[in-house]
Protein backbone atom coordinates (compact mmCIF):
# COMPACT_ATOMS: atom_id res chain seq x y z
CA UNK A 1 0.00 0.00 0.00
CA UNK A 2 1.34 3.64 -1.07
CA UNK A 3 1.03 6.19 1.28
CA UNK A 4 0.47 9.89 0.46
CA UNK A 5 2.18 11.07 3.64
CA UNK A 6 5.41 9.37 3.25
CA UNK A 7 7.79 9.26 0.15
CA UNK A 8 8.47 5.73 -1.44
CA UNK A 9 11.95 4.83 -0.73
CA UNK A 10 14.33 2.08 -2.24
CA UNK A 11 16.45 0.36 -0.08
CA UNK A 12 19.99 0.07 -1.55
CA UNK A 13 21.30 -2.62 1.28
CA UNK A 14 20.26 -5.45 3.67
CA UNK A 15 21.82 -6.92 5.99
CA UNK A 16 22.02 -10.19 8.03
CA UNK A 17 24.11 -12.11 10.12
CA UNK A 18 27.32 -11.43 7.90
CA UNK A 19 25.28 -11.55 4.65
CA UNK A 20 24.83 -8.28 2.63
CA UNK A 21 22.64 -7.92 -0.25
CA UNK A 22 23.48 -4.40 -2.42
CA UNK A 23 20.49 -3.42 -5.16
CA UNK A 24 21.23 -1.11 -7.54
CA UNK A 25 19.47 0.11 -11.00
CA UNK A 26 22.78 -0.84 -13.14
CA UNK A 27 26.05 -2.91 -13.10
CA UNK A 28 28.16 0.50 -13.29
CA UNK A 29 26.01 1.65 -9.98
CA UNK A 30 26.53 -2.02 -8.64
CA UNK A 31 29.96 -1.31 -8.92
CA UNK A 32 30.12 2.03 -7.56
CA UNK A 33 28.56 1.10 -4.25
CA UNK A 34 30.18 -2.21 -4.08
CA UNK A 35 33.68 0.01 -3.84
CA UNK A 36 31.65 2.21 -1.32
CA UNK A 37 30.88 -0.48 0.52
CA UNK A 38 34.25 -2.16 0.77
CA UNK A 39 36.19 0.97 1.57
CA UNK A 40 33.62 1.12 4.39
CA UNK A 41 34.51 -2.27 5.31
CA UNK A 42 38.44 -1.97 5.25
CA UNK A 43 38.12 1.54 7.90
CA UNK A 44 36.96 -1.05 10.13
CA UNK A 45 39.39 -3.89 9.78
CA UNK A 46 36.92 -5.84 7.96
CA UNK A 47 37.08 -7.31 3.78
CA UNK A 48 35.23 -9.21 1.77
CA UNK A 49 35.84 -12.57 1.04
CA UNK A 50 35.57 -12.64 -2.68
CA UNK A 51 35.22 -16.44 -3.02
CA UNK A 52 31.87 -15.78 -1.67
CA UNK A 53 30.56 -12.84 -3.21
CA UNK A 54 28.38 -13.16 -6.19
CA UNK A 55 26.22 -10.97 -8.51
CA UNK A 56 22.90 -11.15 -10.10
CA UNK A 57 21.95 -8.91 -12.78
CA UNK A 58 17.60 -8.89 -13.42
CA UNK A 59 16.24 -7.31 -16.28
CA UNK A 60 19.63 -4.66 -16.62
CA UNK A 61 18.75 -4.62 -20.12
CA UNK A 62 22.29 -4.90 -21.92
CA UNK A 63 24.23 -7.89 -23.08
CA UNK A 64 26.41 -9.76 -21.07
CA UNK A 65 29.19 -8.67 -23.35
CA UNK A 66 28.49 -5.22 -22.74
CA UNK A 67 28.02 -4.21 -19.13
CA UNK A 68 31.52 -4.23 -17.50
CA UNK A 69 31.94 -7.22 -14.78
CA UNK A 70 32.19 -6.50 -11.12
CA UNK A 71 35.29 -6.83 -9.62
CA UNK A 72 36.58 -6.16 -5.90
CA UNK A 73 39.39 -3.20 -5.29
CA UNK A 74 42.00 -5.55 -5.42
CA UNK A 75 40.41 -6.38 -9.21
CA UNK A 76 39.04 -10.14 -8.24
CA UNK A 77 36.15 -10.58 -10.83
CA UNK A 78 32.92 -11.58 -9.11
CA UNK A 79 30.96 -14.22 -10.31
CA UNK A 80 27.58 -13.74 -12.46
CA UNK A 81 24.55 -15.99 -11.39
CA UNK A 82 21.15 -16.64 -12.53
CA UNK A 83 19.68 -17.25 -9.06
CA UNK A 84 21.06 -17.66 -5.63
CA UNK A 85 19.49 -18.68 -1.99
CA UNK A 86 19.31 -15.28 0.10
CA UNK A 87 17.71 -15.85 3.62
CA UNK A 88 16.41 -19.28 2.73
CA UNK A 89 14.49 -17.90 -0.75
CA UNK A 90 15.91 -18.28 -4.13
CA UNK A 91 15.67 -14.89 -5.35
CA UNK A 92 15.33 -14.59 -9.12
CA UNK A 93 12.24 -16.83 -9.51
CA UNK A 94 9.43 -17.23 -7.17
CA UNK A 95 7.99 -20.12 -9.05
CA UNK A 96 11.21 -21.77 -8.44
CA UNK A 97 11.21 -21.13 -4.67
CA UNK A 98 7.81 -21.98 -4.44
CA UNK A 99 8.85 -25.67 -5.86
CA UNK A 100 11.60 -26.15 -3.64
CA UNK A 101 10.02 -24.95 -0.47
CA UNK A 102 6.85 -27.55 -1.72
CA UNK A 103 8.99 -30.55 -2.57
CA UNK A 104 10.65 -29.42 1.20
CA UNK A 105 7.23 -29.55 3.14
CA UNK A 106 6.49 -33.25 1.15
CA UNK A 107 9.56 -34.70 1.95
CA UNK A 108 8.90 -33.24 5.75
CA UNK A 109 5.06 -35.10 5.60
CA UNK A 110 6.44 -38.42 4.03
CA UNK A 111 9.19 -38.69 6.69
CA UNK A 112 6.16 -38.11 9.14
CA UNK A 113 5.20 -41.89 11.24
CA UNK A 114 1.69 -42.98 11.79
CA UNK A 115 0.53 -42.90 15.33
Amino acid sequence: ARSRRVKAEKLADSEFTGDVALTTNTVVEAQSLLDSFESAAKTVGLQMNVSKTKYLAVNTHEHEDDHPTIHSSNGNVMEQVEDFVYLGAWIASTEHDFKVRKAKAWAACHKMKKI
